[in-house]
């Protein structure tokens, strides 16, 4: 964890962890990964991160990604974590 908050996806998928906080996958404010001296945004409306989905199985169509869900996750500095649609 990170001097500060971080935000996070978790999810239906594997590759989104199952549902599991600990397989979250780590997202980051729009303007931070451009290298050094790069314009960071003052407050982010915009995070980022990459996953890729495995192609659905059992003769899908060739490419297409099954349905799934996600809920974002707020992991403090403390290590507390607040799930999506909880609390204020």
């Amino acid at each position: 964890a990170g001097p500060g908050p971080e935000l996070l996806v978790v999810g239906s998928r594997p590759e989104l962890g199952h549902w599991e906080p600990c397989g979250a996958v780590r997202l980051r404010p729009a303007g931070t990964a451009a290298g050094p001296g790069a314009l960071a945004l003052q407050e982010p409306g915009l995070w980022l991160g990459e996953v890729e989905l495995e192609a659905a199985q059992d003769g899908a169509e060739p490419g297409r990604v099954d349905t799934f869900w996600y809920k974002f996750l707020k992991r403090e500095q403390g290590g507390a974590l607040s799930w999506e649609g909880t609390g204020r």
